[in-house]
């Protein structure tokens, strides 16, 4: 009687019997392929500059379909500068951005619309309001695309670092 409970054990530990080992985790995974075209997902970066005696505008700006995103930076000499992100789209030649800087330490948002032209950006001028922390144009019509604030397409790579 004492062998049967030992024979038990080694007919258990002895199972020749296939047993399905779990698959591995790669194998589970679905490997349907997907083709992804990286260069439309990637965007184009542009980068843009203006220097006016000794105040600096520059503009970085990566744009993925009408999507557009990126920093600008205000160097101005006599008065507080700035320097934040930019998010907007662009639609036929116009570029509408909302622009998020800190400012003598506080938050603020500005509305700010450019022309593309040929290797130029145009910053529109009009009309503006402060609401709360926000600054935008109250007639969009009335927005001008004039020679004073012109920004010429440069490399990104001649921007100054402090820029980036």
């Amino acid at each position: 009687m004492k062998l049967v409970p030992f024979l038990f054990i080694i007919l258990l530990s002895c199972n020749t019997g296939q047993k399905d080992p779990e698959q591995p985790v790669q194998d589970k995974l679905d490997t349907t392929e997907v083709n992804v075209d990286l260069s439309s997902m990637l965007g184009t970066t542009e980068c843009y500059w203006r220097i006016a005696g000794r105040d600096t505008l520059v503009a970085i700006l990566l744009q993925t379909g009408n999507e557009i995103t990126g920093k600008l930076s205000f160097d101005n000499y006599r008065i507080d500068g700035s320097a934040g992100i930019v998010t907007g789209t662009i639609e036929s030649d116009i570029i509408r951005l909302w622009y998020t800087y800190q400012s003598e330490g506080t938050r603020n948002i500005m509305e700010i619309w450019f022309r593309k032209h040929e290797d130029l950006l145009i910053r529109g001028i009009g009309p503006t309001d402060v609401k709360g922390d926000t600054s935008y144009y109250t007639d969009q019509q009335a927005i001008r695309f004039t020679n004073e604030q012109v920004l010429r397409k440069t490399s990104c790579d001649s921007i100054p670092e402090k820029y980036r």
